[in-house]
């Protein structure tokens, strides 16, 4: 007898295992009829549940990227039949999946690494003058000169060196106060103040503590604020005489080239790393198969009939391809990463269950975020989050089920310890209900 396919109504050959337009199994296996989980040990007394629903939710720790052990036996792949594809994709195109996500993975590489250069250059424009005179280092500026100064911005070289022959001590400092709970617990002395005489008049310097005083180079700055305001009320309390001769800048001789000196530590190895990145951007764009995309469809087989195969099931099924959202097709699941894509085969999953994470700040709750875990045959857990939308996660494992009725579903806490200790004997679980589910659907 003919068996007709509830998914798009093609009639087939009764000895036909699946729809040969839409790929569809023509039967579904009863969950309660599939092998149960076999655990060696403690564990086999009592079998973690296998029901293809959600359970309970698992520790807030991650268990992302996890590796299969070592001993762990793997079963051998099957392929999960898909469309046929009778071309090859066209990467210069905008028809294909892959070839789209190829696009957009190069397109978000060139453009933060390229807006991350154009920052950097920015930030040097910006700072261009403190950077001419860190790399011209300290000019020395005469005392007539110093003494005409009425504002900082009247000389370009800004840092300069001025002898300390005629300075003096004010007995002023800045102090550093560490506090707890109100009380004081440390005191430091980050700068010193000493006036110097320049022809008639007097320049305030503030200086290191440890600076020894035959020359002070630093900044010519416009008098600071809490200067202004704290030292030099008491310092024409005590040299009253200097009120009329103090010039209106001083010299920041603190330390001129430790924040240049981060700055480019940080800033060129940043430009340099985003220069890398848009050239391997480039050279991927011309490129396609040097991409890790394309790199890493080679498990399943020869990485073009892959990609032409994930277009022919989306094709085919009438799937809506949003390069922003993950896809759940008949035979491949694909979540979009900044970078690149995850991909994998229908067949690979083994496990998968809701993680919800919960946030507090100061012990008062913020709010869940949700994720969905998939745990494949490789030994390996992807994490595809939804942030705070609970929905979307609920709606991707009611798909995975839908699609993958033979893989475990929900949190346990024994299979997650069969997981870490003996991966391999779940896996080997999962693929005998696979097979079992396919042959059951064969007899239907």
């Amino acid at each position: 007898m003919n068996t007709k396919c509830v998914n798009c109504g093609l009639i087939n050959f009764a000895s036909a295992k699946q729809c040969r337009r839409c790929n569809t199994a023509f039967a579904a296996l009863a969950p309660s009829s599939m092998p149960p989980l076999q655990a060696s040990g403690a564990a086999a007394s009592q079998p973690p549940r296998l029901a293809n629903q959600p359970t309970s939710q698992p520790p807030q720790s991650s268990t992302s990227g996890r590796q299969l052990p070592a001993s762990a036996p793997l079963p051998n792949p099957q392929t999960r039949a898909t469309p046929v594809a009778t071309s090859v994709p066209s990467f210069g195109s905008q028809t294909g999946i892959i070839a789209q996500h190829l696009k957009r993975c190069n397109r978000n590489l060139k453009i933060i690494n390229l807006a991350i250069m154009l920052a950097l250059v920015g930030l040097f424009l910006f700072n261009g003058k403190y950077l001419y005179n860190l790399f011209t280092g300290p000019a020395t500026l005469d005392d007539q000169a110093l003494a005409k100064l009425r504002s900082a911005g009247e000389v370009w070289a800004n840092f300069v060196k001025v002898p300390g022959n005629n300075s003096s001590e004010t007995g002023l400092a800045y102090m550093e106060v560490k506090t707890r709970h109100g009380v004081k617990v440390s005191e430091e002395m980050k700068a010193r103040y000493v006036v110097i005489g320049v022809d008639d008049k007097t320049l305030l310097v503030k200086a290191a503590p440890d600076d020894k005083g035959i020359y002070f180079s630093g900044e010519i700055v416009d008098m600071p604020t809490f200067e202004q305001q704290q030292i030099l009320p008491e310092l024409l309390r005590k040299e009253p005489e200097i009120r009329g001769n103090l010039l209106p800048v001083m010299l920041d001789a603190t330390n001129y080239r430790r924040s240049g000196v981060i700055g480019l530590a940080i800033g060129v190895p940043l430009f340099i790393l985003g220069l890398w990145n848009l050239q391997k951007a480039l050279a991927r764009s011309r490129a396609p198969h040097q991409h890790p995309l394309m790199r890493s469809l080679a498990r399943f087989g020869t990485p073009d009939l892959i990609a032409a195969n994930i277009d022919a099931d989306i094709r085919t099924n009438l799937y809506a391809a949003d390069l922003k959202t993950v896809l759940v097709t008949s035979s491949w699941l694909l979540v979009p990463r900044a970078f690149t894509v995850d991909i994998l085969s229908i067949n690979e999953i083994v496990w998968v269950y809701k993680k919800v994470t919960k946030h507090s700040y100061n012990f008062i709750p913020t709010g869940k975020t949700y994720a969905t875990m998939i745990g494949d045959r490789r030994g390996k857990i992807l994490e595809v989050s939804s942030n705070r939308n609970e929905s979307n996660t609920e709606a991707l494992v009611d798909r995975l089920a839908h699609q993958a009725p033979w893989v475990l579903f929900g949190y346990d806490q024994e299979i997650a310890q069969v997981w870490q200790t003996n991966a391999g004997s779940l896996i080997q679980t999962v693929e005998a209900r696979r097979r079992q589910y396919e042959s059951q659907s064969v007899g239907a």
